[in-house]
């Protein structure tokens, strides 16, 4: 039974990396686009400059943890968030409205600015509790 759930974990993070790439490969006959680099390729990350992230309500004793990929624009701005690895519908929302304000200083390669592919991961926990 484990190795069965083990091997159902590696198909679905396989799955999701190739979902992930069929999504952003360009189109056949499609207006030229930017070219989207992955973290690794640049050779500058792409800096967070200015963000927010509310904090949501967490029941005690539990976390809740949501996987966000996005491209940083050449300009900066953060472009296509979508969920990857889903939370609750609720806590989704609000990463994924947060995530869209944000603004970077671009990734770079061989000295400019390129859009970058990113995935982030973001675990929620209720607020700590004061001993007494």
């Amino acid at each position: 039974m484990l190795k069965a759930r083990a091997s159902l974990s590696r198909l679905s993070r396989s799955l999701a990396v190739a979902t992930m790439l069929v999504a952003t490969a360009p189109s056949l006959g499609a207006a030229p686009q930017t070219r989207v680099y992955w973290e690794a390729q640049v050779d500058k990350l792409a800096l967070l400059e200015l963000h927010e992230m509310p904090t949501p309500l967490v029941p005690p004793g539990q976390t809740v943890s949501v996987t966000v990929s996005f491209v940083v624009s050449e300009q900066g701005s953060v472009e296509g968030a979508r969920i990857q690895s889903s939370g609750t519908s609720e806590i989704d929302t609000m990463v994924l409205e947060a995530i869209r304000t944000w603004r970077y200083v671009p990734a770079q390669k061989h000295g400019k600015p390129v859009a970058v592919r990113m995935l982030r991961k973001f675990t929620f926990a209720p607020p700590a509790q004061s001993v007494r």
